[in-house]
């Protein structure tokens, strides 16, 4: 079975984004950002939303895309800021200012 994995950085749309996902009707869970790879993968997700959420990409303890997501090298869908900012930080040539 097809199914997409929403990895939740702190938004406050992530249930409806995994709502809106079913009723596409594409099985879709939700994980919080520090979820366990093994765990995530156990769904066998064909592709990831990443979530976002208020954090700044440059805060202190602030939510990371983890390794895992980047090199399972499946399609990735970052919606609003955080998640946008962190993959831009993994493209090459790419470069954020702050302030």
């Amino acid at each position: 079975m097809d199914s997409i994995a929403v990895i939740d950085f702190g938004s406050q749309y992530a249930q409806l984004i995994v709502r809106r996902v079913r009723e596409a009707r594409v099985y879709c869970e939700m994980f919080p950002w520090d979820a366990a790879p093994e765990v995530v993968l156990a769904s066998d997700p064909k592709g990831f939303i990443l979530s976002g959420g208020p954090a700044s990409v440059y805060a202190d303890g602030a939510p990371q895309i983890q390794d895992f997501i980047l090199a399972s090298e499946l399609p990735s869908l970052p919606l609003l800021i955080l998640p946008c900012c962190q993959v831009s930080l993994f493209l090459p040539g790419c470069h954020m200012a702050t302030g």
